[in-house]
This record gives structure tokens, sequence and C-alpha cells, in this order.
């Protein structure tokens, strides 16, 4: 087969058709690499409802243990769709795990992280409960770094630690930021998750210089993207304009087409996967979204995870 018929369209060569012996060797020898190496901690994070958090993060997590990554996702969402949506029924837990690690100060993260169907992924999960965290911790000292506590603990025992945040900036949001190491950006290309993206520039802004934390945005990409809808192109070129070295391409240009950016595509198997508590990129990993996901995976791993 040439490298021409081994990519599609949209320039991402579909995982059946790469060689997997030569890449789970080389998985392999990077896991060996990086045995000493503590799991890097990422958010999934931006100040707008709706703009694909829990997708992303189900999709990076179901992508980077098919790869032989120990992922840990922890659901910092009283909506609880992070937990849910990993195939883990919330309402079959003894307690809800992260409300229970940001409440209790004899809380030991061992005890609520849930082993979920999937290889590789567990969960500390989330719920309704989470609703009450930010009254009844709003004047405890250090109130933004009890969830960062915790995450320490646990690094010596995942590789990637994904945080999925809630949508306004409010105590758990604060309490995810301060323990990530860095932060990962779904956008969809509308005004609203524009000006959502601006909001947690300033949260991130003001975490770096108040609370002397060191964080950046340091993976943006663009999801429900249509490359032929003039909305969609100039949201791609003004968050390329914003986060040029954080943008992530999910396709390379074609000589023979003109290029307007890249982003993840729409698809109905995101709800469908979801329904069924798959993640995205392994309830089918043949669709344009979960091969544009997978090529997200790829920047964050080499950026990221190679270390």
């Amino acid at each position: 087969m040439s490298n021409a018929s081994a990519t599609d369209a949209a320039g991402i060569t579909p995982p059946s058709q790469r060689n997997p012996s030569n890449r789970e060797t080389r998985r392999a020898a990077d896991r060996l690499a990086r045995k000493l190496v503590r799991a890097v901690v990422i958010a999934v994070a931006n100040q707008k409802g709706g703009s694909g958090k829990t997708t992303t993060i189900l999709a990076l997590a179901g992508e980077l243990a098919r790869r032989g990554f120990r992922v840990l996702v922890i659901d910092c969402d009283e909506q609880g769709n992070a937990t849910t949506g990993l195939g883990v029924p919330v309402a079959k837990l003894d307690n809800e795990g992260t409300y229970y690690l940001l409440m209790d100060d004899e809380a030991k993260p061992a005890d609520v992280i849930t082993p979920t169907p999937h290889d590789n992924i567990s969960v500390i999960a989330g719920g309704e409960k989470l609703s009450e965290v930010t009254a009844a911790l709003a004047s405890e000292m250090g109130n933004h770094t009890f969830l960062s506590a915790h995450v320490e603990t646990l690094r010596d025992e995942f590789d990637v630690i994904l945080l999925d945040t809630p949508p306004a900036l409010s105590l758990l949001t604060l309490n995810a930021l301060y323990a990530a190491d860095e932060i990962a950006t779904p956008i969809n290309p509308g005004v609203f998750d524009l000006a959502g993206i601006a909001k947690l520039t300033k949260t991130v802004k003001r975490l770096n210089t108040r609370l002397n934390k060191n964080i950046a945005i340091a993976h943006t990409f663009l999801i429900n993207f249509n490359p032929r809808r003039r909305n969609d192109q100039d949201a791609y070129g003004f968050v390329k304009g914003a986060f040029p070295d954080a943008l992530i391409d999910t396709a390379d240009p074609q000589p023979d087409r003109e290029w307007h950016g890249s982003g993840v595509p729409q698809s109905a198997s995101v709800n469908s996967s979801q329904s069924a508590g798959v993640p995205l990129t392994l309830y089918d990993p043949r669709t344009a979204v979960s091969r544009a996901y997978c090529r997200v995976a790829d920047v964050i791993e080499q950026r990221s995870l190679r270390g």
C-alpha cells in the first residue's frame, strides 16, 4: 500500500492502516523510558458550557489508555458526565469521590479511585454533591489547594491525570486548575466560546500572579469544525493568532485544496458513545471525529508525555 492510499482526504492515517507492531514496540519503549517520570496532570477547561470538555476528556482518556498509558480521570463537575461516560453509574457508587476528597480532612484518594470497564482507565467520580463544595469551603484557608494536595499523592500511580472542570469559574474550577500542570482547551467556533477562552486566559493570568502558580493553556483545538463555514474559518484564524504555539491541527493542508484550517468535526457518534459508557476513540476509532481526536492525542503525547 502506498503512502497516499494509507492516508484519508483529511490527511490523517486511520488506526487500522498504521503499523501496529512498530507502534506497540515504540509505545513499550516509551513506557520503559518513562518509568521514573511522574504523571502529567492536564485540566481540560473552557469557561463556557457545552464547549466539549467532557467529550474531549473521554476521547483522550480512551486513546491514551489504548496506547498503554495509565490514565486517571478526576471528575470535578457536578453533572458527573465524565464518570458516566466511562461506564461508571454514579448512583451505584458508595460516594462521589471528588466531593469526598475536597470535603473530608481524612480523605484518601485510594479509597475513591474506581476502575472502569476499560483497560488502563480509572476515575474519581463527580456528581451532584459537588454543588455544595463552594459554599461549604468558602471560608477555609487555602481552599484552592485541596485537590492539588491529593493529586500529588497519585502522580506515581498513573502516567496521565485528566481533570474535567465545570464551565463556570468556581472553587471547583480553581482547584482543578491549581492542581494541573497544563491546560487543554477545546473551542467551539462561536462568539460565546471565544469569549469563554478569553475569560479562561484572564483566570490563568490571575492564578499565576496572585496564587504563585505556573500554568499555561498548552493545547487548543477547534471542535464541531467545518472548514467550509466562514464563521469556523474566522474562529480558526482567531485561535491561531491568539495561541500560535498551542493550537493543534487535526489534519495537514492538502496541496490540491484551499486551506481554511482544521479541527474536530461534528458527529452523532459522540452522543452514542457517551450513552454506551465507552470513550469515543474506543467506541468507533474509524470515524472522522475519532481520528481527529487521535491526532490531538498524538500532539499532546509528543509535547507533554515524552519528557
